[in-house]
């Protein structure tokens, strides 16, 4: 979707979108538009119930205009997380889906946030509208884009910050999206390449004899059994100076089988969306370098397929981590982490970064317990999670926070090695707890997105498939920072 601003409704105009506050009178920037409402309003008065809408026909400038009004009642209980589904549910009704040219006005009946953020919110979300995934029909048809249009009263900033956040939340998507053959860990370097050259990142692939020199045991004894070769892609983002960059990992298993542990069956198809933890990382950076954050950021992928064949890692194998930590295997289906205890030993090394923020769907058993309302955090350094927990009102994204317990490291320790990579109880926790133990002195927060990164079931502005979650959270956690100077 082109998003604009312009000086007036433009010409050709198929349907303007007017926000209409509880008390009923339109306040729209465009002079015009309001005039033509508030007469017909006069002869017809016209009721729209809050996060509801109602299609008008009437006379604008010498021509009959279709208008949208949509009622919010910015008093209402949690008025971020009502604007969001009425947007999402606006996007994908019949006028939006018809029209090609839609005028945006009214941002002035939103008081519950700054106008600014009323409008950002919308350009995140809005363009989600056109969002489909057909990369593989082979009968997919070439859509007319949409065009939104918003007045300039409003200022770009705003603009261009929702317009990047929908971007790199559908950048998001569409790497979730792709079939594993297809979005190999070759393609997954490549495509930050390319995604760094267009938002203003830099990106450095590694390869596996590298990995191998630097005694990343962890990650290449996951990727033995694939025929792709393993890739930790490296994405620099300078914006800050001088200063330590802020550290981001994402989970990149671009295919797990399980292992040796083979998954069931049922639910094995779904395991392309292993690298959501990675595309999201990818996605924010593009939102990052696109708006020019003044920070550093420096974000790791150890991109590779969990496979089975005679080189294959082992249950009960003994592998030592880059940092020298033994690992007991007793669960080569529990290959995430060790992916991500080597990318941390990495960044914390090489990178040398201030912090570590590192996000991958982790854990089916984080479902189990929370459901799908929200993904979950731990760490031992408590602002980090406060800043994080902050965030939701604004991104619309849920976490609660695990406990962070010496219990829990104790359940990791092994009599055959230093630590285990899976454990009976506890997943999510120990899980996470693993991870934790390769931050060395480094302040560190691990996520886990367990399944709220993908969807079967479609809702407004949302097929089946991936849910970009992550991105806006990721986006905002590091503006957060920006701003705490």
């Amino acid at each position: 979707m082109k998003i604009e601003r312009v000086n007036k409704m433009p010409s050709g105009c198929e349907l303007s979108l007017v926000f209409l506050p509880k008390d009923g009178t339109p306040r729209c920037a465009d002079g015009e538009l309001g005039l033509a409402l508030q007469e017909y309003l006069k002869q017809d008065p016209v009721t729209v119930e809050h996060c509801e809408s109602k299609e008008l026909r009437i006379p604008v400038g010498g021509s009959y205009q279709s208008v949208l009004l949509c009622g919010f009642d910015s008093s209402c209980k949690s008025p971020y997380n009502a604007f969001r589904k009425l947007v999402l549910k606006l996007g994908a009704s019949a006028p939006v889906q018809r029209s090609t040219r839609i005028f945006a006005d009214g941002f002035s009946a939103l008081s519950f946030a700054g106008e600014r953020e009323g409008l950002k919110q919308f350009c995140s979300l809005f363009p989600l509208c056109e969002y489909t995934f057909d990369l593989y029909k082979s009968d997919r048809k070439q859509k007319e884009e949409k065009t939104l249009s918003v007045s300039e009263k409003w200022d770009d900033e705003a603009l261009c910050e929702g317009g990047l956040l929908s971007r790199a939340n559908r950048i998001t998507r569409d790497l979730v999206n792709r079939v594993a053959d297809d979005l190999t860990p070759a393609v997954l370097a490549q495509t930050c390449y390319d995604l760094g050259r267009e938002y203003g990142f830099e990106t450095e692939v590694l390869e596996e004899d590298y990995c191998e020199k630097i005694g990343m045991n962890l990650f290449l004894a996951v990727a033995k059994g694939g025929t792709k070769p393993p890739k930790l892609i490296v994405m620099r983002y300078h914006g800050g100076g001088d200063e330590a960059p802020l550290g981001l990992i994402g989970k990149g298993l671009t295919y797990d089988s399980g292992g040796l542990a083979l998954k069931d069956g049922g639910s094995m198809h779904l395991m392309r969306y292993d690298m959501n933890g990675a595309a999201a990382a990818i996605g924010a950076m593009c939102a990052i370098a696109g708006m020019g954050l003044r920070i550093n950021v420096v974000a790791v992928v150890a991109a590779c397929e969990n496979m089975i064949s005679e080189k294959a890692y082992r249950n009960g194998d003994v592998l030592t981590a880059m940092d020298g930590t033994t690992v007991y295997v007793s669960n080569t289906d529990a290959e995430g982490r060790l992916t991500l205890a080597d990318a941390l030993s990495y960044i914390v090394k090489y990178e040398k970064p201030s912090s570590v923020v590192c996000v991958a769907g982790l854990t089916g058993a984080l479902t189990r317990f929370y459901g799908r309302a929200c993904a979950a955090a731990l760490t031992a350094t408590p602002e980090m999670y406060q800043r994080l927990r902050s965030l939701a009102q604004v991104t619309g994204e849920n976490y609660a926070e695990m406990p962070y317990l010496e219990e829990y490291q104790e359940m990791l320790k092994t009599s055959i090695a230093d630590l285990c990579n899976s454990v009976d109880s506890a997943g999510s926790i120990t899980a996470g707890m693993f991870i934790d133990a390769f931050k060395k002195d480094t302040p560190f927060m691990h996520i886990d997105f367990g399944t709220v990164v993908f969807t079967g079931t479609p809702g407004d502005c949302q097929p089946v498939g991936a849910t970009g979650f992550g991105v806006s959270t990721i986006y905002h956690y590091v503006k957060a920072l920006t701003q705490e100077r």
